[in-house]
């Protein structure tokens, strides 16, 4: 917790994703959001608006968006995140992680094999703060970051 507090005391520092994941890459991420269950980082620059396309379980047939991106997407198993350290290994994990990748109207969803996510202080309509690490399946990838900050969404709550 002391990392993210001298992290946090820092403060404004940009959300950089380190790693991988079936080739694709984040690094200072266009868009960090988050609200209700979503913590949700992407390489396209969206506003809040765009990501409505949010949930828990995706159709697999369906890409989530008409047009292409990577996201990763943290979802807590209740209706709000909270503070923490996270861990999202397992089915019964309190948070999975995903990665949707939609390019050329294909969509691709990899899950989460290990990780752990740790949030700070939450307060509704304000930024979060955090860190986190996550392998993904069949040895796609991982996502690491050492510190994050996200915007508060209303359209990401449930």
């Amino acid at each position: 917790m002391f990392v993210l507090l001298a992290l946090t005391a820092c403060g404004g520092d940009p959300t950089i994703i380190d790693g991988s994941v079936n080739g694709e890459s984040l690094g200072e991420v266009a868009t960090a959001f988050w609200g209700g269950p979503f913590i949700l980082f992407s390489n396209e620059d969206l506003d809040c608006m765009d990501v409505d396309f949010a949930r828990r379980t995706y159709d697999q047939t369906t890409a989530p968006t008409d047009f292409d991106m990577v996201t990763l997407q943290f979802a807590f198993d209740s209706s709000d995140i909270s503070e923490g350290v996270f861990s999202t290994e397992g089915s019964d994990a309190a948070v999975d992680a995903k990665t949707l990748i939609v390019a050329g109207g294909a969509f691709t969803e990899l899950r989460d094999r290990t990780g752990s996510i740790e949030v700070g202080p939450v307060v509704e309509r304000e930024p979060v703060e955090g860190s986190f690490q996550v392998e993904f399946e069949d040895d796609s990838g991982s996502y690491t970051a050492d510190y994050f900050i996200a915007e508060w969404c209303t359209n990401l709550v449930r």
